[in-house]
């Protein structure tokens, strides 16, 4: 069909999951980030593990990783994702579009310019414990020299 071929997407189609955690190391240098795309059953769709220079502080590395997921999630064409956010404060930013803190404000000026390459998307809060994996994930990136990225056909 000519319209799949122009990037439309019917409504029967399914929104993908993405959590997003990030692992500091050593004084604060490195930052590895995980990401783990699922679907609505649960099952592993994607996982990325990145070693990111740290901007500092780690509310900004934590938006900065969700910029990158929102990339990595977009190079596979899902179009309906939801973003499962650990900082409340990031996500307030996300939700409000206001920050006091202009280098964070550019972040979330970013993220939301992210958002419209999307069908739909939308953040929720995730607790600490729903995110075990990204974070091992995270923590390995720490170690590694190069990203990877396993997909799950």
């Amino acid at each position: 069909d000519a319209s799949d071929k122009l990037g439309f997407f019917t409504s029967e189609e399914e929104s993908v999951n993405v959590e997003v955690a990030i692992t500091h190391k050593g004084e604060g240098q490195v930052v590895g980030v995980g990401v783990i795309a699922t679907d609505n059953r649960g099952q592993e769709k994607a996982t990325w593990a990145m070693r990111e220079r740290s901007m500092g502080h780690c509310l900004l590395d934590y938006a900065e990783a969700v910029k990158i997921a929102m990339v990595k999630v977009r190079a596979q064409y899902w179009s309906a994702i939801n973003i499962g956010i650990t900082d409340q404060q990031l996500l307030r930013q996300l939700r409000s579009g206001r920050s006091k803190d202009i280098r964070l404000f550019a972040q979330v000026e970013e993220i939301n310019s992210l958002r419209s390459m999307f069908r739909q998307c939308s953040f929720y809060l995730l607790q600490d414990e729903q995110r075990l994996r990204s974070r091992h994930i995270s923590l390995y990136a720490t170690c590694i020299l190069f990203d990877e990225e396993r997909l799950v056909p």
